[in-house]
């Protein structure tokens, strides 16, 4: 069974359409009176009194930091701690799981069986 759409899908145009089609736009404008500035090379748009209207300006300086020695020491206690491994919790056997392999937009390509 097929299914056939209802219209046919535009075709896109090409390159050599889409100068064409271009170039007729320009010569409809120029043929309705307008006209084209020509800038010279190098020539900026913007104005030389509006280049750098919002400057950015930091006039507050650095804050001074407060240390709060017991909750760094407690800290720091916490990381020496080594916890003890909890009896019968080894394992003895990993199992190889399923992992996607992405490319560099974040689309999955393919997936691998890892350990």
């Amino acid at each position: 069974m097929s299914i056939t759409p209802k219209r046919p899908l535009p075709k896109v145009p090409n390159k050599r359409q889409q100068k064409q089609q271009l170039q007729a736009d320009v010569d409809a404008f120029l043929a309705s009176g307008g006209t084209v500035t020509e800038v010279p090379k190098g020539q900026s748009g913007i104005a030389v009194d509006e280049f750098n209207r919002f400057p950015v300006n930091i006039t507050n300086g650095s804050q001074q930091r407060t240390l709060v020695p017991d909750v760094v020491a407690s800290i720091e206690q916490r990381k020496q701690v080594k916890k003890a491994p909890k009896v019968g919790s080894t394992k003895k056997h990993q199992t190889a799981r399923k992992k996607w392999i992405y490319d560099d937009f974040g689309e999955p390509l393919r997936w691998i069986w890892a350990d």
